[in-house]
């Protein structure tokens, strides 16, 4: 066993051992390339075999760069799809069920928390690797100086953080050595954005409703409502809520003198709860569904006269053969009327805004005008007694509107009955004098209804929640706010009306399945559950009509309800709520027939969810409601994020080629070479010396024996044939050698 004095020891005192470490004779390595060997035998031993990346990468760092790059791509594929998921259901449609639970659970963020843990731990180490590979890189290429040469070379055997190059003076050259400090740079940003993977994910979370799974929920059948007991006076109160429904238009049709809504065929939805119905997605079930179609046309009249109490008389002509949506064999139908003009009850207003009377008329007459294909024909119900009592119209429900133009129409109680006549046409109007050529009084128009209602299984669905609009009182105008109201009923002036459904979400309104899909329900029909509606409207308006006195000359009067936005107290003035119903949205739409179909909607939904508790039966229907969570309903972080993968794995890819093409000695995660390499005929001065000193010192020491720190050092074979650091410059060494000798 030979005896070799350690580089390390001083060789003070007296004893040999603490100078000596044993070491066992080394072999020869027959593949070095050695200058000495090449002297002596005259020619070059093989270059050692080149090994491969897998093979100069240890365990940790070979897991960092595959396993990092199998699983960074497979949890963004998982949270793709939950984005995916999560932003259809956002928008609207269903997702997938197993997506639902994690969403419903409100596991999300908790998903992103776990997953951007498992991408910042492998960036981490893929940092790591890509600083261990910088490092060989520069030290077997362009160098580093001596001081800092075992910083480098030990670096590759450690897991450290490329901020750990930051502060060396390697990168104040140019060249080569820039590309590695811009490098160096990226990873550290990009090491520094992933600590904020959490917030850049949840950056695209927001509280957002989606449809929970369905399920089967047991919904009440109005199947007999109890009407015995008497009709409420729905004219005179207002709608507790302005109630959600389900609806399937046609488009709204005008022509030279009529306005059609064309068929509206709105359901009810059969919940009391406010919130169910606000929250509802998808329904399958019984429902009762109407055709609120209205249809108001400019009539012919005839025999105009207006008596002391400012009641407009006169028989109204249809020609029915104009009309397309009319159904009537009989090309004229002529009806007497007599409704009350609302400027009469007005008092000392000096306004016209806001007076208009709607007079139910030819109800106990042979109106036999049909709107074209009704939903419940009432020509089916023959018993005359049943017919009076649930009144059913022998045809449509036809109706008159009155509207004040100029407040000098009518001055009540002016005296005997006089003759008036209509003076101008303007679409669906008729305008007519208060018995002075130059004045135009008011403008009425004829409108029909069918008020038959039939309950069918029918599906109904929506893409997002809502949330029904409130009527509110404005105490400025001392009336009410029924925009928000209107619009949900497509009776606004930014309301639109479209047979694919298009504007319904945007009024908060259901898609009702189309007619095709329907089916009958087995239930027991009668006339008082088909002609319902047609009761309770009919039976209210009959209740605030003026009684017989009112009237003179023992003249019978049709029942007339009139709206004043300023007079109420009249008992046959409906209840501010309606007036501002039907008036604001006469005034928007400008369309009689669109303001009728509001205040009707809303008079049948207060005699239906005024029913809706009796209800004697329910029935099974599959429902799905939705569901608040904290979601991702954008894709903004999650692009981001991506995209900053993307750069790492570019990063790495670079670093990886670089480190491949232009190092061969560097077995990164080896603490023994690297050690050993840092032990050279170069640095050897330095470490007998710097076991007990600090950087320093070491500095200061080499000034005083001219050895320059600052020279660049690289890896290179020695004279020995070890793979060590060596200055730069004597790189050249073996090739002058060669040369002399």
């Amino acid at each position: 066993m030979a005896h070799i004095r350690s580089p390390y020891g001083h060789g003070a005192g007296n004893d040999h051992d603490s100078d000596y470490v044993s070491l066992a004779p080394l072999t020869a390595n027959t593949d070095s390339d050695d200058c000495a060997l090449q002297n002596e035998h005259g020619h070059s031993p093989p270059e050692p075999r080149r090994r491969n990346l897998a093979q100069r990468l240890s365990w940790q760092h070979l897991s960092a760069l595959f396993l990092g790059s199998a699983m960074i791509p497979l949890v963004f594929l998982f949270l793709g799809l939950l984005w995916r998921e999560s932003t259809i259901a956002a928008a609207g449609a269903e997702p997938r069920t197993p997506w639902i639970r994690i969403l419903r659970a409100s596991w999300a963020p908790s998903a992103v928390t776990i997953c951007t843990a498992i991408i910042r731990t492998f960036v981490a180490l893929q940092a790591s690797l890509v600083t261990a590979m910088l490092t060989g890189f520069i030290l077997e290429t362009t160098g580093a100086p001596l001081s800092q040469a075992p910083f480098f070379a030990i670096i590759r055997a450690v897991d450290v953080s490329p901020t750990n190059l930051l502060s060396t003076t390697v990168f104040r050259s140019r060249g080569v050595l820039s590309i590695v400090y811009g490098l160096v740079v990226a990873e550290i940003l990009i090491s520094l954005a992933t600590q904020f993977l959490s917030t850049i994910f949840l950056s695209d979370f927001a509280d957002s409703s989606f449809a929970n799974m369905e399920k089967s929920t047991a919904v009440p059948v109005v199947e007999r409502p109890n009407i015995v007991s008497g009709v409420p006076d729905w004219w005179t109160v207002s709608p507790a809520s302005s109630w959600t429904f389900a609806e399937l238009p046609d488009s709204f049709a005008e022509g030279r003198d009529f306005h059609d809504t064309g068929h509206t065929y709105r359901a009810f939805l059969p919940f009391q709860d406010a919130a169910q119905r606000e929250s509802l997605r998808k329904f399958r079930g019984p429902v009762i569904i109407m055709d609120q179609r209205v249809v108001c046309g400019r009539p012919s009249l005839t025999n105009l006269t207006v008596d002391q109490v400012s009641r407009l008389s006169g028989t109204v002509t249809m020609d029915t053969s104009s009309w397309p949506m009319l159904n009537e064999t009989e090309t004229q139908q002529h009806i007497s009327f007599s409704c009350g003009v609302p400027g009469a009850f007005s008092g000392g207003l000096t306004t016209t805004d806001g007076q208009s009377s709607l007079c139910f008329v030819g109800s106990d007459q042979q109106w036999t005008v049909l709107l074209e294909d009704p939903l419940v024909d009432p020509s089916l119900y023959t018993d005359p007694g049943e017919r009076a009592s649930a009144r059913v119209p022998a045809a449509s429900t036809m109706f008159m509107i009155l509207d004040i133009v100029t407040w000098d129409a009518f001055a009540y109680g002016a005296g005997a009955r006089r003759g008036v006549e209509v003076i101008r046409n303007d679409g669906p109007w008729a305008t007519v004098t208060n018995g002075s050529a130059a004045v135009e009084a008011l403008r009425l128009t004829t409108c029909f209804t069918n008020l038959g209602a039939r309950t069918f299984i029918a599906d109904m669905h929506s893409s997002h929640s809502r949330q029904e609009p409130k009527l509110a009182w404005d105490r400025l105008t001392q009336g009410y706010d029924a925009g928000s109201s209107l619009h949900q009923l497509g009776a606004s002036s930014n309301s639109t009306r479209s047979p694919a459904g298009d504007d319904l979400r945007d009024r908060g309104v259901l898609q009702l399945g189309p007619r095709s899909q329907w089916q009958d329900f087995d239930y027991q029909d009668s006339i008082w559950s088909a002609w319902f509606f047609s009761t309770n409207l009919m039976g209210s308006t009959y209740f605030i009509n003026p009684l017989a006195s009112d009237t003179p000359e023992n003249q019978t009067a049709d029942a007339a309800v009139m709206f004043s936005k300023y007079m109420s107290n009249v008992k046959n003035s409906a209840h501010k709520s309606h007036t501002a119903v039907f008036r604001d949205a006469l005034q928007s739409t400008e369309s009689p027939a669109l303001a009728a179909q509001a205040l009707f909607a809303r008079m049948h939904q207060m005699a239906y969810y005024d029913a809706l508790p009796n209800a004697n039966r329910t029935a099974a229907a599959p429902t799905s409601f939705s569901v608040s969570a904290l979601i991702p309903v954008r894709w903004t972080g999650f692009a981001s994020a991506a995209a900053l993968m993307a750069a790492q794995f570019a990063l790495v890819l670079v670093v990886a080629v670089m480190f491949l093409r232009s190092t061969r000695h560097s077995l990164l995660g080896n603490h023994w070479q690297a050690i050993s390499q840092v032990v050279s005929e170069d640095t050897l001065p330095v470490l007998r010396q710097a076991d007990r000193m600090g950087d320093r010192d070491v500095e200061t020491w080499a000034e005083s024996q001219s050895v320059d720190l600052q020279s660049y050092a690289v890896l290179r074979r020695q004279r020995d044939g070890r793979v060590a650091l060596g200055a730069r410059d004597s790189a050249t060494l073996c090739a002058r050698t060669q040369s002399e000798i």
